[in-house]
């Protein structure tokens, strides 16, 4: 009889989210508006305030986007790496934004 058994550590790694970065979004404009933090494991959206920011902690590949509602289609969106925080810091719609990223 053959028994599986994870080890304890490698248990807790995969229950805890260690190893998970974080992808985050923050709203630089000045407007209210409708944000999205996605990777392969995980997504979260919401409206975000002025200078509120939204994670999504998860693997894989990761992406942030911001629309004007929930229901446009179109917005803009960036891939970014893991384990930052990508700052809007004006909303343009047709994927015209201006992002932090783009300064550096």
């Amino acid at each position: 009889m053959m028994t599986n058994l994870i080890p304890a550590a490698l248990l807790l790694a995969l229950t805890s989210g260690a190893g998970l970065a974080e992808t985050c979004i923050r709203n630089g404009d000045a407007t209210r508006l409708f944000f999205s933090a996605e990777t392969d494991t995980a997504r979260r959206t919401g409206w975000l305030e002025p200078g509120a920011a939204l994670c999504a902690a998860g693997a894989g590949h990761e992406r942030v986007s911001v629309f004007e509602d929930e229901d446009a289609l179109e917005g803009c969106t960036r891939l970014v790496p893991g384990g930052g925080t990508e700052l809007l810091l004006r909303y343009a719609s047709f994927d015209n934004c201006l992002w932090q990223s783009h300064l550096d």
